[in-house]
């Protein structure tokens, strides 16, 4: 048996994927305003930006941490 099939999901794992997932597709059609404008770059491209940055941390801190 290798590792992979003795692996078994954790809760907050789960839930942490369901919130990244939530957090990509839910707010674009509530921030999607051109007009506003964040460090020269509409909020919505500021927003994504942000969010690729921080869920790649979470995913690199994710296996870095993880037990196994």
């Amino acid at each position: 048996m290798t590792t992979s099939e003795n692996y078994k999901t954790k809760k907050f794992e789960i839930l942490l994927c369901l919130l990244l997932f939530a957090l990509w597709t839910i707010p674009a059609v509530f921030i999607d305003k051109p007009e506003i404008k964040v460090l020269g770059i509409p909020l919505l491209w500021f927003y994504y930006i942000t969010l690729s940055f921080i869920t790649s941390l979470v995913i690199t801190l994710m296996y870095l941490l993880d037990e196994r």
